[in-house]
């Protein structure tokens, strides 16, 4: 993969927790994206991959690694999160994976941003549709 990360590339965020999806409005919820205490939000490229690919990068890299259940993803193109100011730093560790770079040290200009961009996410729930 690129060390530049082209701004219609699709981006996966694996969701772990019930709180950071909706299934009944089908949407992701703010919680998904709100960077850790490092603010390195963990994502994955997954543009030109098959649904099925991107499950197995999940089951992977998420669940196996993590021991928590994989119970969807969030996918959003790049330039939804560069038009926030935040970038996106491909370090390919494990292969395919990428950090949501930039966040202000500012809680509420952090989940003001993680609402923009969960609005803008399209939910895949596991089961569902691969």
């Amino acid at each position: 993969m690129s060390d530049k990360v082209d701004p219609k590339e699709l981006l996966t965020r694996f969701l772990t927790s019930r709180n950071h999806y909706s299934p009944h409005n089908r949407r992701v919820k703010y919680g998904a994206f709100m960077p850790p205490a490092d603010l390195r939000l963990s994502v994955f490229r997954v543009e030109g991959l098959s649904n099925v690919e991107i499950w197995e990068i999940g089951e992977k890299n998420v669940v196996q690694k993590s021991e928590k259940t994989l119970h969807g993803r969030a996918e959003i193109k790049t330039i939804e999160v560069t038009e926030k100011g935040l970038s996106v730093d491909p370090d390919n560790n494990p292969p395919r994976h990428a950090s949501i770079i930039g966040w202000s040290q500012d809680k509420g200009k952090q989940k003001l941003i993680a609402m923009e961009l969960a609005a803008e996410a399209a939910l895949e729930l596991r089961g569902k549709s691969g």
